[in-house]
């Protein structure tokens, strides 16, 4: 049954958070035996990878021919080239060094393994040449026969027929309505706490393990070492003032098996300049007392300023009419802890509810005067712990 009635635009891709995620997990995505596979080298590649992303869906949301053949008035036979052609034609032999190099722990999204199957489908990667050694202009001949141009026109006619009629854009779909849906309620999770609460601070911190320990860890693990956790809110002096939090499970992907998390505390118990200290005992706790000291955590709060500086703070203290910092919490935020298995995600990863979160405030009567004016919570005069 065809659904695409029900997804409206949900087949549209968010570019920055895919260059994002890419970039974040490249550590962990690529394999080769080249020397310069530096850090520096693999997130060029990460890049290259959403550059694909883009490319499929330019490609197939468009029916043009990217290269048109035309005989000029000299009799010489040319090429008029559209602006996929422009932008795409000189970025495919990246693409396809890139593909080749991606971890099979791994599974991506519809878009790398749209153009990986149309790639092998048209059976130019058997030749064993080295793509960006050889390609050059539109009307240089490959050893098949074929212009490069041809064969640009062939993959991008081959990959719109792989993209509809092998099933990857039902699936592409389906999974952005998903995470869409999903990430549209854990918004309005958050804006219901901003009705109970003027101000709220917002720990963001990854919970994990040591690297030696990541084979051995299982889901079941992670899971148990999480409602542990949770269950021991009530009775540790460090939430006091929990109002609520988000919790999303990931198995593997750069950190190993590892949790993300966002606590909302009230500022009225935890004083909104200490948010990157607060964050921070939160990780011993999770280190020393729940994994006993077999656990690491990254305290994002810590960056805090570096955020701030690119204009992308929606974590620390929020008040309800800071619009700035509220739409970096719903649009860079929420959207990276929902979506980024949209991207990537690993190739046995359990089946088993990955996301969670605290319960929703109660339905209450509005307090007379209850101070909905921001109060000064700047922490600039804190150093970074």
């Amino acid at each position: 049954m065809n659904l695409g009635h029900r997804y409206n635009n949900s087949d549209v891709i968010n570019r920055d958070l895919c260059r994002k995620v890419y970039g974040d997990f490249s550590d962990a995505l690529f394999v080769t035996d080249e020397e310069s596979s530096c850090r520096l080298t693999r997130k060029f590649y990460a890049s290259v990878m959403a550059d694909l992303v883009s490319f499929v869906e330019d490609a197939t949301k468009s029916k043009e021919i990217p290269f048109l053949p035309h005989i000029a008035g000299s009799g010489r036979s040319g090429y008029d080239f559209t602006p996929l052609a422009e932008r795409y034609f000189h970025r495919l032999p990246l693409f396809i060094t890139t593909i080749g190099m991606l971890s099979s722990k791994y599974r991506y999204s519809e878009h790398i393994e749209a153009f990986n199957d149309a790639w092998i489908s048209l059976h130019l990667h058997d030749l064993g040449m080295i793509w960006r050694d050889i390609w050059s202009t539109s009307m240089a001949r490959h050893p098949s026969g074929r212009s490069f141009g041809e064969i640009f026109n062939a993959i991008v006619e081959k990959l719109r027929h792989t993209w509809t009629q092998n099933g990857y854009r039902e699936r592409f779909r389906r999974r952005v309505y998903e995470s869409n849906r999903r990430t549209q309620q854990y918004k309005n999770y958050i804006n219901a706490w901003f009705e109970k609460q003027a101000t709220i601070n917002f720990c963001r911190i990854d919970l994990y393990y040591r690297k030696e320990l990541w084979n051995d860890i299982t889901f079941e693990k992670l899971s148990t070492d999480l409602d542990h956790l949770c269950a021991n809110f009530r009775c540790n002096t460090i939430f006091r003032g929990l109002r609520g939090y988000i919790a999303k499970i990931e198995y593997g992907l750069g950190k190993g098996p590892h949790i993300h998390m966002i606590f909302l505390f009230d500022t009225e118990a935890k004083q909104g300049r200490c948010h990157i200290f607060h964050t921070q005992k939160i990780g011993e706790y999770w280190v020393k007392t729940i994994t006993k000291k077999s656990g690491e955590y990254w305290n994002c709060n810590a960056k805090a300023s570096q955020y701030e500086q690119l204009g992308k703070l929606g974590i620390g203290p929020i008040h309800v009419s800071d619009k700035k910092r509220r739409h970096n919490l719903s649009e860079i935020v929420i959207p990276y802890l929902c979506k980024t298995d949209q991207f990537v995600r690993p190739e046995f990863a359990p089946r088993n509810r990955l996301m969670r979160r605290g319960k929703w405030p109660r339905a209450e009567p509005k307090k007379l005067g209850a101070p909905r004016k921001a109060r000064n919570t700047d922490d600039s005069h804190f150093s970074p712990l």
